[in-house]
């Protein structure tokens, strides 16, 4: 899956200097994440009005097992917790450090798999 992240500021997208964002998603807050994203951006869109995109593989062993506790007969889904970490690079002389890490609230986020294909 793809994720394209933007970051607004009233109604401006704003230029950063992103070093990394990471989606990690659980199946219950404070659980162990079934899937991570390396940390990895493409920067699309202008440089004045950019967005970063991410990958992130949802095809992990530990979602897939996720999964399974919600089999249906014709779908499988579960509504699961996710949360977006972006670190910027922060380039102060007198910083104590190099990178300004921060993070979104959890958010739900619904996981579908069909078992029967849409013909």
């Amino acid at each position: 899956m793809f994720l394209d992240v933007g970051f607004l500021k009233g109604e401006e997208l704003q230029t950063m200097a992103m070093a990394s964002i990471v989606m990690n998603i659980r199946e219950f807050d404070g659980e162990t994440v079934l899937v991570q994203s390396n940390g990895g951006i493409e920067i699309i869109g202008t440089s004045d009005r950019p967005r970063y995109r991410i990958l992130v593989d949802l095809a992990s062993p530990d979602l897939i097992n996720a999964l399974g506790n919600y089999q249906g007969d014709y779908q499988t889904t579960f509504d699961a917790i996710a949360e977006i970490e972006w670190r910027v690079d922060y380039l102060e002389p007198s910083a104590l450090s190099d990178e300004v890490i921060r993070s979104s609230k959890t958010f739900r986020i619904a996981i579908d798999r069909d078992l029967v294909p849409n013909l």
